[in-house]
């Protein structure tokens, strides 16, 4: 779950689709694996939180534990459309909300907007 290529990340941010669920914001990109030839794995997923709404780490790295583990639970729903194309996602979270976050709110969020990334992939 870690995106670790600044290049990645800036290309991703720069050219991406957009796609949006308050408080959640998604940008993905898709590269053909026969024009890339440096990718280890079919998704590299990352999460993004403002440090200027959030100052203190411990704020956004507890977001970012809520992210991961929604992300867990609703992955099945991109993993079947990702893994039967010839292609590598990069898809970037990005938290827009200025308030600490429920498991709920951002499992619900995470649920819709996976839902709608399904038909967008293929």
């Amino acid at each position: 779950m870690n995106m670790s290529l600044k290049i990645n990340v800036m290309n991703v941010m720069k050219y991406g689709k957009l796609l949006y669920n308050f408080p959640i914001k998604i940008k993905y990109i898709s590269i053909d694996k026969n024009k890339s030839t440096n990718y280890v794995k079919n998704k590299m997923v990352g999460i993004l939180i403002k440090k200027q709404i959030f100052k203190k780490a411990v704020h956004r790295n507890r977001i970012k534990r809520l992210f991961r583990s929604a992300y867990l639970l609703n992955k099945y729903l991109l993993e079947d459309n990702i893994n039967n194309n010839n292609k590598i996602y990069y898809i970037v979270f990005i938290y827009q909300g200025s308030f600490l976050p429920t498991f709920k709110l951002i499992n619900c969020s995470l649920n819709k907007i996976c839902s709608y990334l399904k038909f967008f992939v293929k």
